[in-house]
């Protein structure tokens, strides 16, 4: 396969090997926490799905631009790749595309980091650049950040002229704290802009493109069923009964509507109604009550009881959600209709996830309750089938 390559460039910590990630849908690039970046050199990822290629940089640090004669390390890396693969006969060792990645948390350092990364690049002037804003965590930040950034290429004429795009982005599930977290977003505008920018003679092809699209949701979609699983464990954790199983709603609710996001539900009364009567199937419906009458006998009663019970329903809701959106995606269903998702929901297997829970019963009686959840979300939910009744 020829490849299209797409050169990422960024300050250290700035999140490319997180972005890698998410944009192929696998974890081959390393990551981490801490002061110093995790990409050492530069690093090539390749997919067999797609015909673009990662070039992942070191560091980019702003503070070696200015420095007289003396090229950023990154470019150097870049340039040196190139030339191998020139040597090696290669003919697909052009630069196509430059994602610019910017820390959406240092705004104040936009216009020097703009104005650096022009410099630093103009023996790539003719390359169109996609900005993408990391660690977007809420809309306010990404409005203030698209306002800055904009401001800044208005000075900037020459770059202004090769950004083709300004994508916030959060590549990966970002824990606010135990119990809540903000979803993934941006993806999939990053991978539509993207293929778009290529050249038409390597465009990946529309239904390869929706193929490779489709897959990444339901990845991204089942990160959302991980974290709303540890949510619901940590809140039924506290001693209250889980036949209240109405504590959950809040959290199936934020489960369930970033789902759709995922899948481009359009927020209107129909898919209002649609989304209503999945969370009213996992706080009252037959779901819960199946569950809980299924897992008393089972598992006993108390707080281990609780966090089993809770995990299973938002994640069984959850999987439930994928499946529905999903086909409406595709065109095979349609929002409006209320019986279909009633039967669907009627159709779940309960049975099914029980038998998956006494076969793990013996790793449950862990106290953690973040570690219980854990286990049923990577067991019995995670790329899960359907859990309908044949």
């Amino acid at each position: 396969m020829n490849y299209d390559n797409i050169i990422l460039i960024g300050n250290a910590g700035v999140g490319k090997s997180t972005l890698i990630n998410a944009f192929l849908g696998d974890n081959r690039a390393e990551t981490k926490f801490g002061i110093e970046g995790t990409t050492k050199k530069l690093s090539i990822y390749e997919s067999d799905k797609i015909p673009f290629r990662m070039v992942d940089t070191v560091g980019f640090e702003p503070s070696t631009i200015n420095i007289p004669f003396k090229k950023n390390k990154a470019i150097i890396a870049v340039e040196k790749w190139v030339k191998k693969q020139n040597e090696a006969g290669r003919r697909d060792s052009q630069i196509n595309l430059i994602w610019f990645c910017i820390d959406g948390t240092s705004g104040r350092l936009f216009k020097e980091t703009l104005n650096n990364f022009e410099k630093a690049t103009r023996a790539w002037k003719s390359v169109p650049v996609i900005i993408v804003i990391t660690k977007s965590y809420s809309e306010p930040d990404k409005e203030k950040n698209l306002e800055m950034i904009n401001e800044a290429l208005d000075k900037n004429k020459k770059l202004k002229e090769r950004v083709k795009a300004i994508i916030p982005v959060i590549a990966d599930i970002f824990y606010i704290n135990d119990d809540s977290y903000a979803p993934t977003s941006g993806i999939d505008e990053l991978l539509d802009k993207t293929n778009k920018l290529m050249p038409e003679s390597r465009e990946l092809a529309k239904k390869d493109f929706d193929e490779f699209k489709l897959e990444s949701k339901k990845k991204r979609a089942n990160l959302i069923v991980g974290a709303a699983t540890t949510s619901a464990a940590i809140v039924a954790a506290v001693p209250i009964p889980i036949p209240d199983t109405g504590i959950l709603t809040a959290i199936e609710s934020f489960e369930i509507l970033n789902i759709a996001k995922i899948y481009e539900i359009k927020d209107n009364e129909d898919s209002k109604i649609f989304i209503k009567q999945i969370i009213s199937a996992g706080a009252v419906g037959a779901i819960a009550k199946g569950i809980l009458s299924a897992l008393k006998p089972l598992i006993g009663v108390g707080t281990v009881l609780n966090v089993i019970v809770a995990t299973t329903i938002v994640g069984a809701l959850g999987e439930v959600s994928i499946t529905a959106f999903e086909q409406i995606y595709k065109g095979e269903k349609s929002i409006d209709d209320i019986d279909w998702i009633k039967k669907l929901l009627d159709n779940v297997d309960t049975n099914v996830i029980i038998e998956k829970i006494k076969g793990i019963s013996n790793k449950l009686t862990e106290s953690n309750p973040k570690e219980i959840a854990k286990i049923i979300y990577n067991e019995i939910f995670q790329n899960a089938n359907q859990y309908n009744k044949k």
